[in-house]
């Protein structure tokens, strides 16, 4: 299945990746972290993390669903599915059976764009 458009009621417009678009989805990844941090890709894994003295933030999602990310005052181990992109690529809500987890990439971070 291919990235799909989705707009919004409130007009805000979105791109669902699944999770069995690898290629896609590592595309997208890179573009949304690209001179934000670390940005690790490989066939396994998608990884970003904020470099020091940035603030900590860490945003894992591994091929077989499983997703970690750790924040300043919270972390996430969970398994996903299927992957929304805001086309401001400052939003990442990460949703699977159990859950919908919305990951903002933190303000301090952006500034860097």
């Amino acid at each position: 299945m291919a990235r799909s458009l989705v707009q919004f009621l409130n007009g805000k417009t979105m791109y669902d990746i699944p999770l069995s678009n690898w290629s896609e989805l590592s595309i997208y990844f890179s573009k949304v972290f690209n001179g934000l941090g670390s940005i690790k890709l490989d066939d396994n894994s998608l990884k970003f993390t904020s470099n020091p003295p940035d603030v900590k933030t860490e945003l894992i999602i591994h091929r077989s669903g499983q997703l970690i990310a750790n924040m300043p005052l919270h972390n996430v181990d969970t398994f996903v599915n299927l992957i929304r992109i805001d086309d401001k690529m400052e939003i990442i809500e990460l949703i699977g059976p159990n859950m919908e987890y919305k990951y903002r990439i933190p303000p301090q971070l952006l500034l860097r764009r």
